[in-house]
């Protein structure tokens, strides 16, 4: 079976309206059709956090929707430690010109030359997954609109992971966009350590009444169970008219809650 042709069905731990779901998404967003001319790296996520995420995400869990994936170390923990989930992987792979935009090559300076080339660190995401293309789908682009092509297929994750921009704003828009779209989704990411990141996390909770776990730099953001929201399934089952439907609950949702935030 061609990756582009694989959907995760039902014996990979997805409904059968899951697994078309994903298919629906593979089909905008497939991987090449050859492995990409770029070198395998395994450097990324590090361990720090893992027992929390652990015992966070149910076992059960079918598909995880990450924000910032980058070369996909953390893309790669979920599917070795979730052998069933399938994992896509929200990221704008920019491309850039100084090395000091790309912190992570002081602990990977292999890696310096390719991820200066065009299209270099998003063909060493490809090249360094390759493996697990069946497993994870990439959509290239910023978040948190990078979210609404994964409601419109009709997904509905059990997890959103969120490791991208470290800004409050950002953050903030990211975990309030996830919340709005897919409302049963445990929130949960990265970098703790990072002002705006826990800053954008802490409001959230506060005004939500929710209450935050960490271990090391990772956060786990637990909320009251939503009701009445439209399920990214009916969305995309009421027809083409609906798919706007995630684009202004998102917005009014940010909107709202940015208005009374403190700024950064």
């Amino acid at each position: 079976m061609t990756t582009n042709d694989q959907s995760n069905g039902e014996s990979n731990g997805h409904t059968s309206e899951q697994a078309d779901a994903i298919g629906r998404l593979r089909e905008v967003h497939p991987w090449p059709n050859s492995r990409p001319d770029a070198p395998v790296s395994q450097w990324g996520w590090g361990v720090g956090g893992a027992d929390l995420l652990r015992s966070a995400i149910p076992d059960h869990a079918a598909t995880i929707v990450e924000i910032g994936s980058l070369l996909g170390g953390s893309a790669r923990f979920f599917c070795e430690h979730w052998p069933n989930v399938h994992v896509v992987c929200v990221d704008p792979w920019v491309d850039v010109d100084d090395p000091a935009d790309r912190p992570f090559l002081e602990h990977a300076p292999e890696l310096t030359s390719v991820i200066l080339e065009a299209d270099g660190i998003h063909r060493v995401f490809l090249a360094s997954n390759w493996e697990l293309r069946d497993r994870i789908t990439p959509i290239r682009a910023f978040s948190p609109e990078g979210l609404v092509p994964v409601h419109a297929a009709g997904i509905e994750p059990d997890v959103v992971y969120v490791d991208g921009s470290h800004v409050y704003e950002d953050v903030l828009a990211d975990i309030v966009t996830a919340r709005a779209l897919f409302p049963d989704a445990l929130l949960c990411g990265d970098d703790w350590n990072w002002p705006g990141v826990h800053q954008a996390v802490r409001y959230v909770a506060d005004n939500r009444g929710g209450s935050i776990r960490t271990e090391d730099n990772t956060w786990v953001l637990d909320l009251p169970t939503s009701s009445g929201r439209q399920s990214a399934r009916s969305a995309h089952s009421t027809g083409r008219a609906a798919r706007s439907l995630p684009v202004r609950v998102a917005e009014g949702a940010y909107r709202g809650v940015l208005a009374g935030a403190p700024r950064s």
